[in-house]
């Protein structure tokens, strides 16, 4: 069973599944393996991401977009503030 997510996702605790088109909204964390969109919650993790992730800690293994927050890491780097991938 695979979950897919087209628009908005919000929830109180956590999110996760297979892909989101949209905005996936949560107050502790995001675990999804494709983000196309905006992933905001207090910890991001995805496989991959293409658009924001906005939390304290974000991480991916291929970005193209921007990571802001206390701690960023994807495949090529690991920021504070900051970060990016093409």
């Amino acid at each position: 069973l695979s979950t897919k997510i087209n628009g908005i996702t919000i929830s109180a605790v956590a999110g996760m599944g297979d892909k989101v088109n949209g905005v996936a909204s949560n107050l502790i964390r995001n675990q999804f393996i494709y983000v196309n969109g905006l992933e905001l919650g207090l910890i991001n993790e995805a496989g991959k991401v293409n658009g924001i992730q906005i939390g304290l800690i974000n991480k991916t293994t291929k970005l193209k977009g921007l990571q802001i927050g206390l701690w960023n890491v994807n495949s090529k780097r690991k920021l504070p503030i900051m970060n990016w991938g093409i």
